[in-house]
């Protein structure tokens, strides 16, 4: 056995020779060694494959992976749970579409890193997303359909949703014809719930459907 130690990065080739006792040399071993040290760069070039950050049963993340002067890149590897690491397709140009049906509603990390081929990890890089399944949920306090005896009429109501609101709005009927949709008020408001309230005015009588969205 032998070794050689404090060796630079780069290309090495041994040359093993031997004799017998009689002096007859054996073949001749080569081993070519590469020595690198570097850390390998991985980049994401699509965070998701979608225009926002909410899924539901998939994520198609992509990037570049280099390794400079070093050994090359050997695989791309991602991990849903931060146990399990699983390699992409390809390897200096990586992506797929990643199955995330098993996980649970909320905030989520997939954690993503390269690996060259002497085994230098590029380190972690996180990208973080959303799963949102549930449909958001919209109340209306009046009721399905009432009878007034005025022209002006208020609806009002909360909207929920599991993963966070974001608006709501009402659009009117009136007599199956068009009307003028109302301005939607916002009141107390939380990342998961919103109160909302609107007025209509001046309405002949008549009936009025009210959909809110």
């Amino acid at each position: 056995s032998t070794s050689m130690t404090s060796l630079a990065d780069g290309s090495y080739v041994f040359k093993i020779n031997a004799t017998d006792i009689a002096g007859r040399p054996a073949p001749e071993v080569t081993r070519t060694v590469v020595v690198d040290t570097g850390i390998p760069t991985l980049t994401v070039t699509s965070s998701h494959g979608l225009p926002t950050n909410y899924y539901d049963s998939s994520i198609s993340p992509a990037g570049t992976a280099g390794d400079g002067t070093g050994s090359g890149i050997d695989n791309v590897q991602y991990s849903i749970d931060g146990t399990t690491w699983v390699d992409f397709t390809g390897t200096t140009s990586w992506g797929q579409a990643i199955d995330i049906s098993s996980l649970g509603e909320g905030s989520k990390t997939l954690r993503l890193q390269a690996l060259d081929n002497a085994t230098n990890p590029s380190g972690i890089t996180p990208v973080t997303y959303m799963i949102d399944r549930a449909l958001p949920a919209v109340t209306e306090v009046g009721g399905a359909t009432r009878y007034v005896k005025v022209n002006s009429i208020g609806l009002s109501g909360v909207l929920t949703d599991t993963n966070g609101v974001d608006t709501v709005t009402v659009t009117v009927k009136k007599d199956g014809v068009d009307f003028t949709a109302p301005t939607v008020a916002f009141g107390t408001t939380t990342a998961i719930c919103m109160a909302w309230s609107t007025s209509l005015t001046s309405l002949a009588d008549g009936g009025c459907v009210c959909m809110i969205n």
